[in-house]
This record gives C-alpha cells, sequence and structure tokens, in this order.
C-alpha cells in the first residue's frame, strides 16, 4: 500500500522550475510532493501533515499585483489545510522582494484565518539559484538547519526511526529458513511470532478480536526505549537562550490544561464500558435522580454539597456529575466478563477548585492532579472512593448515561493505586 507523504510539497506554474527544485531533494533520498500549478485542478482536499511548503510567489502573469496575490492566497488555502499548523512556507521566486508585500496583502483580507499560518516564511531567489545548483543545496542545507525547521525534521525523523527500528528487531529474531528467493516458512514464522505477541499482549479471546491493537500497544515499550536511546540534541539547540523552567508562566491560553487533555484523555469513539471509560450521569432528570438515591443513599445535590463538598459555599455550577469505570487492567487487556465498577465523581472548572483549597475534603476525595479542557473550560476531576456503583452488561439499570471521553492507561492505573490503597488503609483501636 503506497502512503502519501505530504513533508514536502512544491507548488510552481513553470514545470522547469518544479523539477529544478524536486530534483535537489531527490539527489539526498528526500521524497517531495509536486505540483504543477493549475487553479482549476488543485487538490480536492488541502493537505495535511505539512512542514515544508516551496511555493512560486506568482503563480499567474495574468492581472496587476493585487490579483496575482489574491491568487497566491487561495493557492495556499487550496493546497495546505487550515489545520496544519507547523510548517515553514518558502517562496521560491524570482521577486524576493514580494515576500512582505504579500504579508501585508494577507493581514489586511478578511479570511486570513482561513489562509494556513506558517512559523516562519523564507524566499529562494531564482535569479540567483535557478542556474547554480551548488548554491541551491547549500541554500536548502542552510534553510533545514534553521532551529525550527531542523526541530520540526529531526524529530520527525527520530520517531521513524525508532519505529524502523523497533519493527526490525523483531523481525531480525525471526528465522528466514527459505531458500533464496522463497519465503512461504518465514512468512509463517512472522505470522506465528506476531501472533504470540498478540495474545500474550491482551490474552488470547481479545487478542484474536483484536491483533492490530494488541500488537500496537506491546510495540509502545520497545518504540519508547529506542526513542529514547536516539542521541540528538535539536531541543537543546532550540532552548538554548530560553529559562525553560519559566516556560508555564505564559500560558493565556491554558497551554498545560490543553496538553494534559492530549496526553491523558481520549476523546475518540471508544466502547462505553471500557476501563477508564467517563460517563455521563444527568442532572435534572427524575428518573436519574431516583435512581441516584436508591443506589447512593442521598439525592445529587445533598450528595455534592454534603458528602463531596462538605457543606462549602462556592460560586458556579459544576460541569458534570460523571462515573469512572475502573476494571482492573489485566481484567480489562483479556476481557473477563466482569460486573463493571465506577467510580462517582464530577468535572469542576478550575474556579470551584480554587474555592474549596482550604476545605479538607477527607481522605476518600481524590482530585486528579492536573487540569484539563472540557467544553473550552479548564477544569478537573474529583472522584469518591467510598462510592463505588456497577453496572452489569445488558442489565437494565440506566443510570450511567453517554460516554463523554476515556481516561488513559497511565491516568486508570494512577487512579487503581490509589483506591487499592484506600480501600487497604489499616486502622486500629487505641485507648487513652
Amino acid at each position: 500500500m503506497l502512503e502519501t507523504n505530504n513533508n514536502i510539497i512544491i507548488v510552481d506554474d513553470q514545470e522547469r522550475d518544479l523539477h529544478y527544485l524536486s530534483n535537489v531533494f531527490c539527489e539526498y533520498g528526500i521524497g517531495c510532493r509536486t505540483f504543477l500549478y493549475d487553479e482549476f485542478a488543485t487538490p480536492h482536499d488541502p493537505l495535511e501533515n505539512v512542514k515544508l511548503a516551496f511555493f512560486d510567489i506568482t503563480l499567474t502573469d495574468a492581472g496587476g499585483d493585487n490579483a496575482q496575490m489574491a491568487v497566491l492566497r487561495d493557492a495556499l488555502k487550496s493546497y495546505i489545510s487550515v489545520k496544519n499548523k507547523a510548517f515553514v512556507l518558502v517562496f521560491w521566486t524570482n521577486r524576493p522582494e514580494y515576500k512582505n508585500d504579500f504579508i501585508e496583502f494577507v493581514n489586511r483580507t478578511e479570511d486570513k484565518n482561513e489562509i494556513p499560518k506558517p512559523i516562519c516564511i523564507e524566499t529562494i531567489d531564482k535569479n540567483e539559484f535557478l542556474d547554480n545548483s551548488a548554491g541551491l543545496r547549500q541554500r536548502l542545507s542552510d534553510l533545514m538547519d534553521e532551529k525550527i525547521v531542523k526541530c520540526l525534521f529531526s524529530f520527525d525523523t527520530e520517531l521513524k526511526q525508532a519505529s524502523d527500528k523497533s519493527l526490525n528487531e523483531i523481525l531480525n529474531l525471526i528465522d528466514f529458513p527459505d531458500n533464496w528467493g522463497e519465503n512461504q516458512q518465514y512468512i509463517e514464522n512472522i505470522r506465528d511470532v506476531f501472533a504470540l505477541i498478540a495474545t500474550e499482549t491482551f490474552g488470547a479471546k481479545r487478542g484474536k478480536k483484536e491483533p492490530d491493537l494488541a500488537i500496537k500497544e506491546a510495540f509502545g515499550p520497545l518504540f519508547l526505549h529506542h526513542l529514547c536511546k536516539s542521541v540528538s540534541s535539536v531541543w537543546a539547540d532550540f532552548f538554548r537562550g530560553t529559562n525553560i523552567t519559566r516556560v508555564h508562566d505564559f500560558p493565556a491560553s491554558n497551554i498545560a490544561a490543553k496538553l494534559n487533555t492530549i496526553f491523558h484523555l481520549d476523546s475518540s469513539d471508544g466502547e462505553i464500558n471500557a476501563r477508564g471509560s467517563v460517563r455521563q450521569i444527568r442532572i435534572g432528570n427524575k428518573d436519574t435522580e431516583d435512581l441516584f438515591k436508591d443506589r447512593i443513599g442521598f439525592g445529587i445535590s445533598e450528595w455534592l454539597d454534603k458528602v463531596l463538598f462538605k457543606n462549602t459555599k462556592h460560586q458556579g455550577s459544576i460541569e458534570e456529575l460523571v462515573a469512572v469505570e475502573i476494571s482492573a487492567a489485566c481484567d480489562y487487556s483479556n476481557q473477563k466478563k466482569r460486573t463493571h465498577q465506577y467510580l462517582l465523581g464530577v468535572i469542576i472548572p478550575s474556579s470551584i477548585l480554587n474555592q474549596l483549597k482550604d476545605t479538607n475534603l477527607g481522605e476518600a476525595c481524590f482530585t486528579l492532579p492536573f487540569a484539563f479542557m472540557y467544553k473550552g473550560e479548564e477544569c478537573y476531576m474529583l472522584l469518591h472512593f467510598t462510592f463505588l456503583i456497577s453496572e452489569e452488561e445488558g442489565s437494565c439499570f440506566k443510570l450511567l448515561g453517554k460516554r463523554l471521553f476515556s481516561l488513559k492507561h497511565e491516568v486508570m492505573n494512577m487512579i487503581g493505586d490509589r483506591h487499592a490503597r484506600h480501600i487497604a488503609r489499616i486502622g486500629i483501636n487505641t485507648f487513652r
């Protein structure tokens, strides 16, 4: 299966210039996609995963400067997705002075937020390099050595190399007994080894059902090992001269919470009762209120105010009343039939947590040690270890609603450990 690689793209209306530039990359074994510009034959969907984009700054000879800049603006929108955040734009042009005019033009347009935004803009003068291949190679080499460009490409290369090393390390273990030109036994050996990896990772039943996921999860530690063993200083070079311990001082944009959302939450489609699933308990529904009181012994408002918040007065409302599935990791991995156990908790905005900071919520109340983004707001999750509810598969117990997201594996291991230590804590009678 051939995979499209959009890391480097070149767009030019002159075929000779297009291939002249692309051939320099080919000489170094670096793949790039070339597009002979035609305003009526642009990609059906704008490209993603672009890291380096070369555009001829004058893609048409028709019209004046404003008309030509409008064509270039539209070409950027057509060839690069606005979701493509980190890329370098290089104008490959015989009019390098045109760059600043185009930047001003874009910033004046009403739809500038629909135009993909590069992290930096460089120029390569066709007049200087079109018949100077050695000079062009040196200019491209200098460009690739720019700190931010080097970071983007070098780290991407390290990720690919770690992946290749992980796969090759396993393949090199597998016996290849066939005669030269034959491979039947080797293919069978590969199948047996990877089947063993899948079933040992997820257990026989789940490994057979989801072998792709099992093998990917098994390769995680191996991939991480090779990635961390890779000797590199690109990020150290990028940080040089920066006090990185102060990086957390800047985020007016909730960057820490946004990072935590990526690293610790899974918002993709998933099983509603999988380990780590965070499910909604609807507030304001009479049937839910009655079920909650029957199962927990308190009404929802009473449980929130008296049990969870210890009657602490606060401004604002909770975002969600939730339940988190906390199956043992081995039971979930092996897909053992089980009664699903859920810890009761809430998602609250950070403003409420700040109001609770002087309140002793008790040993049973556990606050996840990170903020995350929920409904566009910085939030925290509080869980109560005393209140464990269950829902058996196929039962008519309808207290738990839709899955909001899932907490990832490492977070669930932390919650499981804290919950186990809480319920196993030792107490003694003392006389005074």
